[in-house]
């Protein structure tokens, strides 16, 4: 019995995951994210913020950014309900049940603050993996959907 990955598509010109995100320069990106995440939980004395929450969150926010903007930016007024979700899953969905059961007796106090940092990190990564590199260095355009 062989296993084969398979994309998840919700409409035929609208893929949740698409093959663009092994992309080498998008991988590379995701990989510079996690190692400035690590640093940063290295550098920074925050009890809530520890190299497995890190690539938790980076990962799932890798996955969910793209498609999320592209929702929001193309007004899919029908994937909305589905483009909040998949960003509360990755902002504060997975940073909750981590620590949940972990057993964080200061989950409350840190979600909010938590939150407030992740929103605006979502959506950069969000228009950031969205550009399509173009072979000409000056033409650097929002990536068009497939057709």
């Amino acid at each position: 019995m062989s296993m084969r990955m398979t994309f998840v598509f919700l409409e035929k010109d609208c893929p949740l995951f698409s093959r663009a995100l092994i992309a080498p320069w998008r991988l590379c990106c995701l990989a510079l994210g996690l190692v400035l995440l690590c640093v940063g939980s290295h550098v920074t004395p925050s009890v809530d913020w520890d190299y497995p929450i890190s690539f938790i969150m980076g990962i799932c926010a890798y996955v969910c950014a793209p498609w999320t903007v592209r929702a929001l930016v193309y007004r899919r007024w029908k994937w909305l309900p589905v483009a909040f979700l998949l960003m509360w899953v990755s902002i504060d969905g997975v940073y909750s049940l981590y620590w949940w059961c972990r057993g964080f007796d200061a989950l409350q106090i840190f979600r909010g603050a938590n939150a407030i940092y992740c929103l605006p990190l979502y959506f950069v990564l969000g228009f950031v993996m969205n550009f399509e590199m173009r072979r000409s260095p000056t033409q650097i355009s929002i990536a068009e959907e497939s057709k």
